[in-house]
């Protein structure tokens, strides 16, 4: 009977997770397909973000400018764990939240000029 209950159990801890895959395979089998009533005919291919844009998302230099701005987040949080002053730690940690404004304002500016058409800045030039 123990064996018949732990089977019961395995089956019904697995229903979610089939349910969830089955959710994001059929998501991606779509993706990029037009949705119809939106604004475009049936079989068009879609613009915008999942045609022009990312390939924009996945160039070399945004997963550079992603990488280092994840290192300098990462770098910051250390910094303020491994503090003891609670003023210094403060201060490190209103650091932080001005990085990630001005990441996110950075982000809002690019993804603004590229949805009225305008191409993306230049990334900016390497300090060596």
């Amino acid at each position: 009977m123990k064996h018949i209950y732990n089977a019961i159990a395995v089956c019904l801890l697995t229903i979610p997770l089939s349910i969830t895959a089955y959710a994001a395979e059929q998501d991606m089998a779509s993706m990029g397909k037009p949705m119809p009533g939106m604004g475009q005919q049936q079989g068009m291919p879609m613009q915008g973000m999942h045609g022009d844009m990312m390939g924009d998302m996945l160039s070399p230099e945004h997963l550079k400018e992603m990488q280092a701005h994840m290192l300098l987040m990462h770098d910051l949080s250390n910094k303020i764990l491994a503090e003891k002053d609670p003023k210094k730690q403060q201060a490190l940690k209103d650091q932080q939240l001005e990085v990630m404004k001005a990441h996110i304002a950075d982000r809002m500016a690019k993804h603004h000029q590229r949805k009225m058409g305008h191409p993306a800045p230049p990334p900016p030039a390497e300090k060596k």
